[in-house]
């Protein structure tokens, strides 16, 4: 491959690259005032209710007190909220609600079910908005988790491969550079 070869396609590459870059942008702007108003209005008050007895199913008094305001918030801005969400939300709710002893465990897996799902969207919710998702870190302090260990290993691979990738990247640069230059 001659130098000239070789510069078009970079080029073209770098050109391809940019527009691709520039409509991801224009498409991800449009997106952010409405994901931000979904966090400040729904999410956040939820997570602030909520936070203390995230994979907690306890139905003490608090507990309750907890569940009702959300189900409040929730119920006001179900569209907001996203519909599956709601989904998951209301079997708890609706099986909460009964008070049947018989059934604890099973209305305990409802809202741990609830809790993970609640806690997907809204870092996804966050990361659309533009603003930072709860940390791992912070989750491992607080307890806002299920079982430990599958936070640990999201938490290892986050760290470790983001710097594995970067490594991978700068060294298939040097690679290319020199090729390019010494070959």
């Amino acid at each position: 491959m001659n130098k000239d070869t070789f510069d078009i396609i970079i080029a073209t590459t770098g050109t391809i690259l940019a527009v691709i870059s520039l409509i991801f942008g224009i498409y991800k702007s449009r997106n952010t005032s409405l994901a931000y108003k979904r966090v400040m209005e729904v999410y956040e008050p939820i997570f602030n209710c909520l936070e203390k007895y995230l994979f907690k199913y306890n139905p003490t008094k608090e507990f309750n007190d907890a569940i009702e305001k959300c189900a409040n918030i929730i119920m006001n801005n179900r569209a907001m909220f996203g519909y599956g969400l709601y989904d998951s939300f209301n079997e708890f709710y609706t099986n909460h609600k009964k008070k049947d002893s018989k059934q604890k465990s099973y209305v305990s897996n409802n809202f741990n079910s609830f809790s993970s799902r609640f806690l997907r969207q809204y870092h996804r919710i966050c990361k659309d908005a533009g603003l930072p998702h709860i940390e791992l870190s912070y989750r491992l302090n607080h307890y806002i988790y299920k079982y430990k260990a599958p936070v640990l290993l999201q938490y290892a691979i986050i760290n470790f491969a983001q710097s594995a990738l970067v490594s991978f990247g700068l060294g298939l640069s040097l690679a290319i550079i020199i090729n390019y230059y010494l070959m």
